[in-house]
């Protein structure tokens, strides 16, 4: 399946994070993909345990990975 018609509210996402990527205009996995951990730990309320999270279902969902920093 296409990332980019893959929804973060389709994933077992926690409120807490789904409303910390909403607020940072993340919607869709491939936009999700686009941030590296490094990206996400800028945000707003967003802790490590948030990124561990988001790997777990990632790798549990998806079998994909983020990216851990820019090329």
């Amino acid at each position: 399946m296409a990332l980019k018609s893959i929804f973060i509210d389709q994933s077992e996402l926690p409120p807490r994070i789904y409303n910390c990527l909403k607020r940072s205009n993340i919607y869709t996995l491939l936009n999700l993909l686009n941030n590296s951990q490094e990206d996400l730990m800028k945000m707003e309320h967003f802790r490590i345990e948030d990124v561990k999270q988001i790997l777990g279902i990632l790798e549990k969902n998806f079998v994909i990975d983020l990216p851990k920093n820019k090329f």
